[in-house]
């Protein structure tokens, strides 16, 4: 009887545990079609369509850094060659299921390894709310809006 007692405790505690915890399943496609997108406005130098994928908050913090980097990266190293996705997964951005896609990226020689975060828009495709780069040659790396550390 005890043991009974135990073990459906143990079930009703093991249920209120995971009850509070909302796994958030996104669905990809949307995120890196949005993302397939961006590389292809970056493969034709087009710097003012590259833009329109971030959200406004990313934008209004980090839009001429940010122009200025990948502009400045096209000029020394050329256009992206290539982006590969390597990785998609579901992570909590505000309690929103977003998308982090991980790409390895080709401009020239210079060979990167770009996360993108993507948050669903408010009736629109999703939008980039972060950004990570990491030159595979020296391990530098820049970060902007929303980061995920793991």
């Amino acid at each position: 009887m005890k043991k009974t007692i135990c073990v459906a405790l143990g079930i009703v505690m093991l249920l209120a545990v995971f009850a509070g915890c909302k796994p958030h399943v996104v669905d990809h496609k949307p995120s890196i079609a949005v993302a397939e997108r961006f590389y292809a406005a970056l493969q034709l130098k087009s710097q003012e369509k590259v833009h329109t994928f971030f959200s406004p908050e990313f934008l209004a913090q980090y839009g001429n850094a940010w122009r200025n980097l990948l502009t400045g990266l096209a000029q020394k190293f050329g256009p992206v060659t290539e982006a590969k996705l390597v990785e998609a997964k579901s992570v909590p951005i505000d309690k929103v299921g977003c998308s982090l896609l991980r790409y390895q990226v080709r401009r020239g020689t210079l060979v990167t390894r770009e996360i993108i975060i993507l948050k669903p828009g408010t009736g629109t495709s999703p939008v980039i709310v972060g950004y990570e780069m990491i030159r595979l040659d020296t391990g530098q790396k820049i970060e902007a809006g929303v980061t995920v550390h793991e």
